[in-house]
């Protein structure tokens, strides 16, 4: 061999050995997975903020009392992250419901429920149970 292509070679070895040094710590650091147990939690904070923001403003009780149901849902979507997923259900105060937001929540999810009571009303006492369930999508 001569001193030119034995040069080249161990030029190359050494680019090889280099790059694949590189996918080995590339691929470490990417195979450990990323499970956070505060997720949830987050999440959870996120939808009763959610719901406390709707109340605070007078939004939660104008839509319940006035049957404002896309006001109420509109509110909460732009309140939530954009990569969240939610369904609420409000109860009068006998139990039944009274609306549904419609949203399917999927089977293979973790979903976090927050639960929320109403009272008040026009004159009159009137007690609303809000359920909110949300999920990352």
């Amino acid at each position: 061999m001569t001193g030119g292509r034995r040069a080249f070679i161990i030029t190359f070895e050494a680019v090889v050995a280099s790059m694949l040094l590189i996918l080995v710590v590339a691929g470490v650091f990417n195979a450990v997975p990323y499970a956070s147990g505060w997720d949830s939690v987050i999440l959870k904070d996120r939808a009763y903020s959610a719901i406390i923001g709707l109340e605070r403003d007078g939004t939660l009780e104008d839509s319940i009392i006035n049957s404002r149901w896309t006001v109420l849902e509109y509110r909460v979507n732009i309140s939530m992250p954009a990569y969240t997923d939610f369904k609420i259900t409000v109860y009068n105060e006998t139990g039944d419901i009274v609306w549904n937001s419609g949203s399917v929540i999927p089977l293979d999810r973790d979903t976090v429920v927050v639960n929320y009571y109403v009272a008040g009303g026009n004159r009159t006492f009137s007690l609303s149970h809000i359920k909110m369930e949300a999920w990352y999508r």
